[in-house]
């Protein structure tokens, strides 16, 4: 497949729509960088009647996502490492999270992961970017949509095994022990981002990930196969109406991405 135009904001129009629609790739990292967007993307934010993003956060429960993501009640992080391995990693969590141990030793350790991902972010502005528009959606009183239920993710959580997860936590945390490494592959991928390159931002991403991961299971569980139930999910919200769809950028790309996937469905799809 030929590379895409680089851009992090696609229309899509064609197939009998009455309105055009806009698809967004969002990066879940606070950032002002992030928010430098093309003049007319907030314009269309702003005329679309829908604000479409994985989740809607007000349907988000934190009670019921704290319970779901605890592992089995008999199994614990100490566990699915070895001693060393577990003694390295408790003095990462209370010292760099300041987080007891005993509140995360029964986590699934894909969300301590994403607890250490957060700590290596710059925090210059408030939100991440899904977070901003929900809130201007909210402000503007647009109907949101999640594409995706918070179970649905934890789901995807589960289908990779407490082993391999407290291996590519144990990995994570080693490289932000590398300081310079981790900012650099941060860096990395906000450069690919501001530079709307998503064939770059989802190979680097995948890579990252997948060597996290012996099963090499990262790409399928967390992009392929959402990827196909939320264009299923777009379809008929932008049938009758004018949405901005607002996604994680790594799931635009290639021939199992969003983007290609509505083509095949006979929308129009293109970078503006």
């Amino acid at each position: 497949m030929a590379q895409e135009a680089h851009s992090l904001f696609w229309q899509i129009s064609g197939n009998g729509l009455t309105n055009a629609s806009y698809l967004y790739g969002t990066m879940h990292i606070n950032d002002q960088r992030v928010f430098d967007f093309k003049p007319d993307v907030l314009r269309h934010f702003d005329a679309a009647n829908a604000l479409v993003l994985e989740l809607n956060m007000d349907s988000i429960n934190p009670l019921t996502v704290m319970n779901l993501m605890v592992m089995d009640s008999s199994i614990t992080l100490s566990e699915l490492l070895s001693e060393e391995d577990f003694s390295y990693v408790v003095n990462f969590i209370e010292d760099s999270l300041s987080l007891p141990i005993e509140f995360v030793e029964q986590l699934q350790p894909l969300f301590i992961s994403s607890f250490v991902s957060e700590r290596s972010n710059k925090s210059d502005v408030k939100d991440a970017l899904d977070v901003f528009f929900f809130k201007r959606g909210k402000l503007q009183d647009k109907n949101i949509v999640g594409l995706e239920k918070v179970q649905e993710q934890i789901d995807a959580f589960n289908s990779i095994p407490y082993e391999e997860q407290a291996k590519g936590l144990l990995e994570l945390i080693k490289e932000e022990q590398s300081a310079q490494k981790a900012n650099n592959s941060t860096e990395e991928l906000i450069q690919h981002y501001l530079d709307g390159n998503l064939d770059s931002l989802i190979i680097i991403a995948t890579d990252l990930q997948e060597s996290k991961f012996t099963n090499q299971c990262f790409e399928r569980i967390f992009l392929i196969d959402r990827n196909k139930i939320m264009t299923n999910r777009i379809v008929p919200i932008i049938k009758n109406q004018s949405a901005f769809i607002a996604i994680g950028a790594a799931h635009l790309p290639g021939k199992e991405g969003v983007i290609q996937l509505l083509r095949e469905k006979g929308y129009t799809v293109e970078p503006r």
